[in-house]
């Protein structure tokens, strides 16, 4: 049998998939067989393309960075930091 060979977007989509069926109780063994690739495979994409995120994921995770630094700073009682990082008017822009 041929081996399959998957796209960057295909790896990701599955690695996706394989956090969803992970968060919902499912184990890896489970996951591996539902996705039709091998353990070894899976790790390997895992630390090649773990880190991909989309660029949704990105920008909700800015936002929830800069969320929680204003509401820190709102809890000492002190200003907000005012360099480009966590300004609020940062996300007004994106």
């Amino acid at each position: 049998m041929k081996p399959t060979r998957h796209t960057p977007e295909q790896v990701i989509n599955k690695l996706r998939e394989a956090d969803a069926m992970r968060s919902s109780g499912r184990s890896v063994t489970q996951v591996l067989q539902d996705l039709g690739v091998g353990e070894q495979t899976f790790h390997r994409w895992r630390n090649q393309y773990g880190g991909a995120k989309s660029e949704e994921d990105t920008r909700r995770r800015r936002w929830e960075d800069d969320r929680e630094c204003l509401a820190r700073a709102a809890r000492s009682g002190a200003a907000p930091a005012s360099d480009a990082a966590t300004s609020p008017r940062r996300l007004l822009i994106h």
